[in-house]
């Protein structure tokens, strides 16, 4: 081989069905989707943390103490199919790119 990696993580991502958009995260939790709804048959999700602030990502219920925090400027990508993540922060008006794929 010449260096290429075969990977399975992405062999069922149909990259046609792929959004992107800004949320805004502040002390209220706030689902990490693009929209009104998640994509419906979304597999990955991928959050970057513009900030000013860190924000925190975790199931419903998440807090600033529960959650994993994302400084500003860090990513995660999640392979979590459809199923909820949500944003949460110390402090009002965070910036995040939201990227769903199907």
């Amino acid at each position: 081989m010449s260096g290429i990696i075969e990977s399975s993580d992405r062999i069922d991502v149909n990259e046609s069905a792929y959004v992107t958009g800004t949320v805004t995260v502040g002390t209220s939790i706030v689902e990490a989707k693009v929209g009104v709804e998640r994509l419906g048959n979304r597999q990955y999700l991928s959050i970057h943390n513009y900030g000013p602030n860190t924000i925190f990502v975790g199931p419903a219920g998440t807090t600033v103490a529960t959650g994993r925090p994302l400084f500003v400027d860090q990513s995660i990508d999640i392979p979590i199919g459809n199923l909820a993540v949500y944003l949460v922060s110390e402090h009002a008006n965070n910036t995040v790119v939201v990227q769903e794929l199907g």
